[in-house]
């Protein structure tokens, strides 16, 4: 993945949303993957040093404010978050292949 348009002293805003908007986050019937998902970016803003101003995950797509040094960090950052969301939510759901639909959109 690569930024685009980079600029070190913005912010942000990254949104992605699940494949077909199905609804794999639902926060009622899968209450484990909110703790999943603050560890897999907490582990993810340590290693590549990203700073994440905020983020909430809907049942069917989630938004992030993130900030950071690189944007080669940043690329790395969203792939890490990414693919363990989805490596996660596949394991809770039982389900296998992609939950992410495509690129995410960065502001």
């Amino acid at each position: 993945m690569s930024i685009r348009y980079y600029h070190p002293g913005l912010v942000y805003e990254v949104t992605t949303r699940t494949v077909g908007g199905a609804w794999l986050f639902d926060p009622v019937q899968y209450p484990e993957l909110a703790p999943a998902f603050h560890a897999i970016i907490a582990r993810a803003q340590e290693k590549y040093s990203v700073a994440v101003y905020a983020y909430f995950a809907m049942s069917n797509h989630y938004h992030a404010i993130y900030g950071a040094p690189d944007p080669d960090f940043l690329a790395d950052f969203l792939c890490e978050v990414h693919a363990g969301m989805a490596r996660y939510a596949n394991r809770v759901l039982g389900r296998y292949g992609p939950v992410f639909a495509g690129r995410c959109d960065v502001r």
